[in-house]
């Protein structure tokens, strides 16, 4: 009878009190709340970092693990950026065996979408966006940028990480002002965290003033060509950078539209505007048709150029004399 009581009485020492269970609870909680607060100072951490510019340098860095990759990256070139894309592993959750997300891929295109303007599509598997400012082009190197246009005396280029080398600016420095030439991200794995990155930063950097050169510029030049095949009128233009533009003209809507430009072969000249530069190109009412018009004696009047008679010859229009017809758009106003 004894020993049953003496074996009650150690399996009750044995059971943890009510006291002892709060204060292991207490302890539990302290420790949760340690690892918690811990990790909010990480991310804090990670967020200040990636506002940090670093220090300028005169060449482009590279993060540490482009300097350990073995593998090759394959360059594609899109209409206004440049993406490297490599190889990755599909990363996926152990509990529901689905792929991890990928939301800095997404954030990306929205980024260059928001820039752009226009709908981009890019592999999950890119590892590097190289966007170049206006009148700038991606060089050979991720992050080098070169001018489209030449460059003046006296200027050069700097370069400067963002974060933990996450992010690269490259700037153009000339008559002592910094241009912003591109702006190149890198991204490890398609998985990596977005606290790791500010796309607020990189909107900034490329919607800062674009430089434009002024040397070596040209005279703008805007010609009427008829393509044989449509017999249709075309609008060809080159800028002061020699940069050229087409337009279709859309007699329906009386309007141009931009298009692809052919070959020379495919268009014929209209030799009665060879020495009729200087008088501006409008619509003409009847049928909708481009025609030079001057006014004449106070009329408005078709002007052709007489090869023959070596002078500009002035014909009456009705349409273009009642009416007071709205010119094209200027060359500003199409580019």
């Amino acid at each position: 009878m004894s020993s049953n009581c003496n074996c009650s009485r150690v399996r009750a020492t044995n059971e943890p009190t009510n006291q002892e269970k709060g204060e292991a609870m207490l302890a539990m909680m302290g420790i949760m709340l340690l690892f918690f607060i811990i990790f909010i100072i990480i991310v804090i951490v990670l967020y200040i970092r990636s506002w940090k510019f670093h220090e300028i340098t005169k060449f482009p860095k590279q993060p540490n693990w482009m300097l350990k990759l073995d593998s090759i990256f394959s360059t594609k070139k899109q209409d206004r950026f440049t993406i490297y894309t490599k190889y990755y592993e599909k990363k996926y959750c152990e509990k529901t065996r689905e792929e991890l997300p990928k939301k800095m891929m997404k954030t990306i295109r929205i980024l260059l979408q928001t820039y752009l303007q226009v709908s981009v599509a890019i592999p999950d598997s890119t590892c590097i966006v190289s966007i170049p400012k206006r009148n700038f082009k991606c060089g050979a190197v991720p992050g080098e940028f070169l001018s489209k246009h030449g460059e003046p005396p006296a200027c050069y280029y700097e370069y400067q990480m963002i974060g933990d080398d996450r992010i690269q600016v490259a700037w153009f420095v000339v008559a002592g002002v910094r241009y912003v030439a591109g702006v190149c991200i890198y991204l490890e794995t398609p998985y990596v965290s977005r606290i790791r990155y500010r796309d607020e930063i990189i909107l900034d950097l490329l919607q800062k003033p674009d430089y434009w050169p002024t040397f070596t510029l040209k005279e703008e030049t805007m010609q009427v060509l008829t393509r044989k095949c449509k017999n249709e009128l075309t609008l060809v233009t080159n800028n002061r950078y020699d940069e050229p533009c087409c337009f279709r003209f859309v007699s329906d809507k009386r309007k141009f539209v931009t298009c692809q430009a052919l070959a020379d072969h495919n268009y014929k000249r209209n030799n009665s505007a060879v020495h009729t530069h200087h008088i501006p190109i409008q619509v003409c009412p009847h049928g909708n048709e481009l025609a030079l018009i001057r006014i004449n004696e106070g009329t408005r009047m078709h002007a052709t150029w007489n090869r023959k008679c070596r002078q500009t010859e002035y014909s009456r229009c009705a349409s273009c004399a009642e009416l007071n017809d709205t010119p094209p758009p200027t060359y500003q106003s199409l580019c």
